[in-house]
């Protein structure tokens, strides 16, 4: 629901049936067995949901938007699979006129895990830098990051804060960018 005119309104179905997440069912391997961990962010006045959905072929992250239209129609903007991994806590982040997704990446086998982004360009999501979104990320958090916020000033850039449990205690990192990328 979005809030409009003094009062919260469902938009393009958002409220009934499969919700947002139905928008991502046909494009996702298996049958969707559950969605959660939201996000949202604006990027000008066009919304953005991103979740993270697991079906019986494994977890997924999907991004969806609603138009600028006065139907607010819903459409698919990109999903994001990890192979045998698993991709976790979605985090989207808008300012400067850039879109930012955002995760936390656990191997199933043993190993660190992994922050790991893209941006939004051209209508999909894509590494801004290389690397970003593969192996190593855009860092190694030492060992087990369970959640991801991030915020991203009017210039463009995204800072981002992890909880990780690695030392046994649960503690907050975080990290920003210093320059934009063009």
């Amino acid at each position: 629901r979005e809030l409009s005119g003094g009062g919260f309104a469902a938009l393009s179905g958002s409220a009934s049936g499969t919700g947002v997440s139905g928008i991502a069912d046909v494009a996702l391997a298996g049958t969707v067995a559950h969605n959660t961990t939201p996000s949202l962010a604006y990027l000008g006045s066009q919304l953005y949901v991103a979740w993270q959905a697991y079906a019986d072929q494994g977890a997924t992250l999907a991004v969806a938007s609603f138009d600028t239209t006065p139907a607010r129609t819903l459409s698919l903007v990109d999903t994001v699979a990890a192979g045998t991994d698993l991709p976790s806590s979605p985090a989207l982040s808008a300012g400067g006129g850039a879109l930012r997704l955002l995760w936390v990446h656990s191997p199933l086998v043993s190993g660190p895990t992994e922050l790991r982004a893209l941006r939004l360009l051209g209508g999909s999501f894509v590494a801004e830098v290389p690397g970003e979104a593969g192996p190593g990320g855009i860092s190694r958090t030492g060992g087990q990051a369970t959640q991801v916020v991030a915020a991203t000033d009017a210039s463009g850039r995204t800072s981002l804060a992890w909880l990780d449990g690695a030392s046994g205690q649960p503690e907050v990192h975080a990290r920003g960018m210093s320059t934009t990328v063009s």
